[in-house]
């Protein structure tokens, strides 16, 4: 019996040894194919926007990252979706405002309506599709 207990013990063990390392390979593709595709400045705020994962194997849809800095700070990370039928991304898809409180970015793809994201000084995030 306590041969039976030990070899599901190392099968449980090397399940998890197995999981972990698959996760990790995942997590590190993923960090790993992320593109930046424009940055913006005003001074003392940055905005980076990247293009994460491939465009082809996701639908013609491109998952999208904006990071938002204040120096080193990090305020916020965003994900979403730009649909641009298949297309990789390109600075032209975006349009940036800065005002005294956020700044604003207007995502353009072909198969979709302009999303017009807000991120607020503080790391807030609003969306709205116009």
């Amino acid at each position: 019996m306590k041969k039976f207990f030990k070899a599901i013990g190392t099968i449980l063990m090397l399940s998890v040894i197995a999981g972990a390392a698959v996760v990790t390979t995942h997590l590190s593709k993923e960090e790993n194919s992320k593109t930046l595709i424009a940055s913006y400045t005003n001074g003392s705020y940055l905005l980076e926007i990247y293009s994460v994962g491939d465009v082809e194997s996701s639908g013609g849809k491109a998952d999208c990252r904006f990071i938002f800095k204040n120096g080193d700070e990090t305020l916020c990370s965003y994900d979403f979706t730009v649909a641009n039928n298949g297309k990789a991304l390109q600075e032209s898809n975006f349009r940036v405002s800065w005002g005294d409180d956020k700044v604003v970015v207007t995502a353009m793809g072909e198969n979709q309506k302009n999303h017009d994201f807000s991120i607020y000084y503080d790391g807030t995030v609003f969306t709205v599709v116009s």
